[in-house]
């Protein structure tokens, strides 16, 4: 959930599954998009002038945490967004531990050089797709959207974000700041 707004609008993600879409004919029939929280009307309005993926947004007010998180089990990938701004470049949203949690693909729309892409570098299904590159990132984006469906093992990588092993790395930077 939450707002998405100017600085979170990936234009370029969208124009680029909207290309994706009118080239190949299984993504076009298969891709379903849903936004949950408030949508500034101007990003609605930026949706609509996309031929394809137009019809392919479903955007849903609020919703309790518990359902969020069955969202999350149905989805084949989750898309995170960072403000596409400089003072986002140290912003870690909560939103990207619950998503490795779930071991399902990651989609990340960052600025380059984000902590968010830098938590993100040992994850295997994971595409950080910038908000100012060109659409020549499209052959990535594909394979990365037709791998999605594969199971890919992330185990090891959730395990360094459980409980016990974050709190023994806090204690380990306080032992070392003496």
């Amino acid at each position: 959930g939450g707002l998405i707004n100017q600085l979170r609008n990936p234009v370029v993600l969208w124009e680029a599954l909207d290309h994706l879409c009118a080239i190949s004919p299984v993504l076009n029939e298969q891709l379903a998009i849903q936004l949950v929280g408030t949508i500034d009307p101007a990003i609605q309005t930026s949706l609509n002038k996309l031929n394809h993926l137009k019809s392919k947004f479903t955007i849903e007010p609020y919703k309790s945490h518990d359902q969020i998180l069955k969202d999350y089990e149905a989805a084949d990938i989750l898309l995170l967004l960072v403000n596409n701004s400089d003072n986002a470049k140290a912003n870690i949203p909560g939103k990207l531990f619950e998503y490795i949690a779930t071991g399902k693909p990651i989609l990340l729309m960052a600025p380059e050089g984000t902590d968010a892409a830098i938590i993100l570098k040992g994850y295997l299904s994971s595409i950080d797709f910038q908000y100012d590159d060109p659409i020549s990132n499209l052959k990535a984006l594909q394979s990365f959207i037709e791998g999605s469906k594969d199971s890919i093992d992330n185990s090891d990588f959730k395990l360094n974000f459980e409980r016990q092993k974050l709190t023994k790395s806090l204690v380990d930077i306080i032992h070392n700041l003496d």
